[in-house]
């Protein structure tokens, strides 16, 4: 997930927002696995105490995005991303 998320989103077409967040069903049908296995993977993913990935499931349909030391990664990710959309 983590791969799919910070290094291969753009080549197999997911789409990831400015915030580095992907919708989640889109992860879901890339990784073709069941939320309920993301979910155990969030949850037991903490590296360092802090969380490796987060959830937004309040908002529909649902978000996910790799986390904490990752953070610059993902937002040049996003530009990269940005620039090959335009």
């Amino acid at each position: 997930m983590q791969n799919l998320l910070l290094h291969t989103a753009a080549r197999r077409g997911l789409r990831i927002r400015r915030d580095g967040f992907a919708s989640l069903p889109d992860v879901l049908a890339l990784l073709n696995c069941p939320e309920a296995a993301v979910e155990q993977i969030v949850a037991s993913s903490v590296k360092h105490v802090a969380p490796r990935f987060e959830l937004a499931q309040q908002v529909f349909p649902g978000w996910i995005r790799a986390t904490g030391r990752h953070k610059g990664l993902i937002e040049q990710r996003v530009s990269v991303y940005a620039a090959q959309l335009q």
